[in-house]
């Protein structure tokens, strides 16, 4: 029952409420001088008399209007929104259209006063016209900016350009068609980014007119083009921000490790030319600002030999060369035979008799167990008798038999040939 009744208070309020709308939506619009139409929830129509330019239009709303947005002067010429902030009620900002739609003025014709002629009533009707001709014609016929050409038309009223950071102020002046009229300009210091000067026409019935110049201050770029510090890892710089060129001398590099650093944080580098570095090469680092200019610092390269840089492959070449020395001497020792010249002389010689000084009976009784001396060194004769004694039982106390007696040829020979058997033993 309650929720029956709950529907029937609603009922009956939607049905008395002479303007019904919701949170964070538009409350009511008008325009002075002007009629208007809803076309839909969010679209209006306008009407407006010919000649009328700009127009006030005023709206209200339960929350706030989006900056901007809101109630204010336009101009006919084209369609505007107003914008209701919805974020106070939960939801998106509500747009809403209102475009302009002009109506004729509609002149008695024929219309004739008491009293006066059909001619004057004529002329009356016709000063009449011209007056409220007049009176919505409500323009400027010129508008001027420093040297700036806005391309000024009077039938337009809204212009956008661009001036440089430097431009503190506009100088605008105006020229009127009707001197009746009154001019007002708003502040035109500008600030960096998008700035908004009005130019207000008020006619003397009070009918307004507003040009609007959307001005855009370019934003003042940094002219900083040095460096505040570069780098090159192995080496020393010496860097000055003032310096621009440098001669810099490297081993067997190809390229180069190089830090940059600039003044100005908006600033951006490039190095160039850091590849396949050879003696004369020319390694370039370059700054460029924020307005686009650019400075270059220059590095001017010479290879240089440097011997430590090669370490490895002289370490490996000098082990290569002991490895083959050792080599070489292995191998000759191995080859190494053993010639007359070096073999040791024995002190021994087993049935060696020294007949030098003695007869040859004593000779023969000598046994063959008895010592020998080593060879004489004086040089055998030629004209001695040479007696080849040859052992034939080394054991025991057995006597060594006489060879026959060989010649002094045979000796010669014997000498010539430097070949002596060791189990033979001579006797002069």
């Amino acid at each position: 029952m309650k929720r029956v009744v709950s529907y029937l208070i609603s009922i009956v309020s939607l049905l008395t409420m002479t303007n019904v709308y919701a949170c964070g939506e538009l409350v009511d619009a008008s325009v002075e001088g002007a009629s208007i139409e809803k076309i839909s929830d969010t679209e209006y129509v306008v009407k407006i008399k010919e000649g009328v330019r700009t127009v006030f239009i005023d709206a209200t709303t339960d929350t706030s209007f989006k900056e901007g947005y809101g109630p204010r002067n336009v101009s006919t010429n084209e369609g505007v929104e107003l914008i209701v902030e919805g974020k106070t009620c939960g939801h998106s900002d509500n747009y809403y259209t209102f475009s302009f739609e002009t109506i004729s003025n509609i002149i008695a014709e024929n219309t004739e006063v008491v009293g006066e002629s059909k001619d004057e009533t004529s002329s009356k009707n016709d000063d009449e016209n011209k007056k409220e001709d007049k009176t919505y014609t409500l323009e400027l016929q010129d508008i001027t900016v420093d040297e700036y050409d806005i391309g000024f038309k009077p039938d337009v009223y809204e212009y956008s350009f661009e001036v440089d950071s430097d431009i503190e102020k506009l100088n605008i002046s105006t020229t009127k068609v009707n001197e009746a009229d009154t001019v007002s300009i708003s502040d035109n210091t500008l600030e960096i980014g998008n700035n908004e000067i009005t130019i207000t026409v008020v006619s003397s019935n009070g009918e307004t007119a507003i040009y609007t110049l959307k001005v855009e201050k370019k934003k003042e770029l940094s002219n900083n083009n040095y460096a505040a510090n570069i780098t090159v890892n192995g080496y020393q710089l010496n860097f000055d921000a003032n310096t621009v060129r440098y001669d810099l001398s490297i081993g067997k590099e190809k390229s180069l490790i190089i830090n940059v650093t600039t003044e100005d944080t908006k600033a951006t580098y490039n190095v160039l030319n850091n590849s396949d570095l050879k003696d004369g090469s020319v390694i370039t680092v370059r700054i460029t600002a924020e307005d686009s200019t650019t400075r270059d610092y220059v590095i001017n390269i010479t290879k240089k030999f440097d011997i430590m840089a090669y370490w490895q492959y002289i370490v490996v070449g000098v082990l290569f060369i002991i490895l083959v020395i050792l080599l070489i001497i292995r191998g000759k020792g191995k080859k190494k035979k053993i010639t007359p010249e070096v073999m040791e002389t024995p002190t021994e010689t087993a049935g060696v008799v020294n007949t030098v000084g003695a007869t040859p009976m004593e000779s023969i009784n000598t046994t063959v167990n008895a010592t020998i001396p080593t060879a004489p060194t004086q040089p055998i004769n030629s004209n001695s008798n040479l007696q080849i004694i040859t052992p034939t039982n080394v054991e025991g106390n057995t006597q060594v038999e006489s060879a026959p007696a060989v010649s002094s040829q045979t000796v010669d020979n014997t000498n010539q040939n430097n070949q002596i058997n060791p189990t033979e033993v001579f006797k002069l």
